[in-house]
């Protein structure tokens, strides 16, 4: 008998098992990605930038959108232009989504330096983030998506021995990095961390090295942005209208809501990476550089989840952190006991099947059917229907960028009121109705509604029409 190669089997076994169950959530997740609006308004900015309307538009000025983002997104997310509808837009959208981000997990956790880590505790590691991922991610088209997805490669790259060693790998280090930053503003707390950590585990050489080939491949990808949509525009959109975000209304409210997650993204690793602290510093001290960017990462975090409309798609460090700390513990527990492998795995298929229980929308099958019914309303009403929180549908069934809601909402928030004659400017042509999802409306669309109105709720949608002025007005 062969009790060593019987258990390199067995935990292989769980390990697909693991794997299995964590593809039945993203399964789902995928699934799911459709059914939000908030999906359609982040696509359609992909849209607008490649038919030449401005996605950052200064004061005053063209359709007014929701993209408050750096222009990386607009870039990696075009696949989705090949569609021929909505539905199939979201859902390549969507793919490619599930893509970057399995693809920078992927090589975290089958590469990342661990001493003693066997296939199987990295295909459980894998597994296992997935689960343990924050859901946003995989279920909202989010430029934090690819923050943390570049960011994953470009620690990987930098602390892998072959990687390290060549050029081309401290290159695409610095490209990964220079990516994340064209992705959201605050991947600023991502370079901080590893710069911090060069510094401290090598020496101020290798740190402003880095810090300078960031620079250039930062410096390019912002040549190629302005050239794309222009200096002021860019200014406008990145710096000056995020920076005017007011706080969440009530604090208290937000920090009560958000504890949980403080406590669960940032609390529980801290307890558990001090607690096995002499272990990993022994078996992967690299595992210092996602340490550094979860603690660097967490000032700017913060503080989005604290602005108005902030969330923990805020909170980057934790997802940076998650991967290789998983394959770094994973295998200090199979170590310490032969039961981590069937627990690892039985807590995977565990962490499904909860959250199947407590979701609200649990779908097998792409959930495209709002979409669906709202480009067959578009259809009916040609040139009349306002989607304020749609405005991907509109393009497909129409060939015209209408306002988004939420776009006016945070000009208006951010000291630049929008006034009716550019409000007006780009809605349907002869505007006699509008279609909002139900309870998510900001009340700023339904004003520009004209009086006596009606609303009536049709296939998920809330359908508001109103008289169409009289002759002589």
């Amino acid at each position: 008998m062969h009790p060593a190669g019987h258990s390199t089997t067995a935990s292989r076994v769980w390990a697909i098992l693991a794997l299995a169950a964590a593809g039945v959530w993203l399964w789902i997740s995928w699934c799911r990605l459709p059914a939000s609006s908030w999906n359609d308004l982040r696509l359609a900015a992909v849209f607008m930038a490649a038919h030449g309307e401005p996605v950052y538009a200064l004061p005053g000025e063209g359709v007014l959108n929701t993209w408050l983002y750096g222009p990386a997104p607009l870039w990696l997310w075009s696949p989705a232009l090949l569609a021929a509808d909505a539905a199939s837009a979201l859902l390549v959208a969507g793919g490619v989504n599930l893509a970057f981000h399995l693809g920078a997990l992927g090589a975290v956790c089958l590469c990342w330096p661990a001493a003693g880590a066997t296939r199987a505790d990295r295909l459980l590691a894998l597994a296992l983030t997935c689960l343990l991922w924050p859901e946003p991610a995989f279920r909202f088209l989010q430029s934090d998506n690819l923050v943390v997805a570049g960011g994953l490669i470009a620690n990987l790259l930098l602390v892998h021995p072959r990687s390290r060693a060549t050029a081309a790998g401290r290159w695409g280090a610095a490209l990964a990095t220079a990516l994340a930053l064209a992705s959201k503003q605050t991947a600023v707390g991502l370079v901080a961390g590893q710069i911090l950590w060069l510094w401290l585990a090598h020496d101020a050489r290798s740190a402003w090295q880095h810090a300078a080939r960031t620079a250039v491949c930062g410096a390019g990808l912002a040549a190629i942005a302005v050239a794309q949509f222009g200096a002021r525009e860019l200014w406008f959109g990145l710096v000056t209208v995020p920076g005017r975000l007011p706080w969440a209304d009530d604090l208290a409210q937000r920090t009560r809501d958000t504890l949980p997650w403080l406590l669960l993204l940032w609390g529980a690793p801290a307890v558990v990476l001090a607690a096995t602290r002499r272990h990993w510093r022994a078996d992967s001290p690299a595992l210092g550089l996602p340490i550094a960017c979860w603690l660097a990462a967490l000032p700017l975090g913060l503080a989005g989840l604290f602005t108005v409309g902030g969330s923990i798609n805020h909170l980057h460090g934790y997802a940076l952190l998650t991967p290789p700390a998983l394959v770094v513990l994973l295998a200090l527990a199979r170590r310490a006991t032969p039961r981590a492998v069937p627990l690892a795995a039985a807590l995977t298929v565990a962490l499904v099947l909860g959250k199947i229980a407590t979701t609200d929308h649990v779908p097998l099958w792409p959930a495209t059917e709002r979409v669906r019914a709202a480009d067959a309303l578009v259809r009916l009403t040609p040139g009349e229907l306002w989607l304020p929180w749609s405005p991907l549908v509109t393009w497909f069934a129409e060939g015209r960028f209408d306002h988004a809601e939420d776009g006016i909402y945070v000009r208006f928030i951010t000291g630049h009121p929008v006034s009716l004659a550019h409000a007006r400017a780009h809605l349907p042509p002869r505007c006699r109705a509008m279609l909002l999802p139900p309870g998510a409306d900001w009340g700023v669309a339904i004003k520009l509604a004209g009086q006596p109105s009606t609303e009536r709720e049709i296939a998920g949608w809330r359908l508001v029409r109103w008289a169409p002025p009289s002759a002589g007005r």
